[in-house]
């Protein structure tokens, strides 16, 4: 019998212990690989105070800045993964940002959400173009800001 015909049933206690030590190995470098191509990414610098002031806490109290995380979250429920459908809405708003909530935005994506491009600018010009050409438009404006 051909060790491509056996069933797994067939196979030995060691046979099977070789497959599942190789199989996990594979997945392993694969995960290395997948961290690493992450971790070249560079951060980019942020100027805090050039990030607008959403509100103060109280009188006298601490400015509250604008926070990157909603609109991380929005990005990455529309635009990750497969879809069928575009998001000019969620691209405007990448648009409608400064320079430094771009870096903000851009660092806050790629760290906490990135999972299918190690990087926002890649995600955006990996998806399909929209009729508006929203989508050109923010991956441009990204890379007007140096954040490839």
């Amino acid at each position: 019998m051909s060790i491509l015909t056996k069933k797994w049933k067939e196979y030995g206690l060691l046979e099977k212990g070789a497959v599942i030590v190789g199989a996990s190995a594979a997945v392993y470098a694969i995960y290395a690989i997948v961290k690493n191509v992450r971790s070249n990414v560079k951060k980019a610098p942020v100027d805090y105070g050039q990030i607008p002031e959403v509100y103060t806490t109280g009188p006298g109290g601490k400015p509250v800045l604008w926070d990157p995380d909603p609109l991380s979250k929005e990005i990455f429920e529309n635009l990750e993964g497969y879809n069928l459908n575009t998001y000019p809405e969620t691209t405007d708003k990448i648009r409608r940002l400064n320079n430094e909530q771009l870096k903000l935005l851009y660092n806050h994506y790629n760290t906490y959400y990135a999972q299918e491009y190690p990087t926002l600018t890649k995600l955006i010009n990996a998806e399909w173009s929209d009729w508006s050409g929203s989508y050109a438009k923010a991956a441009a404006k990204l890379r007007g800001a140096g954040l490839y």
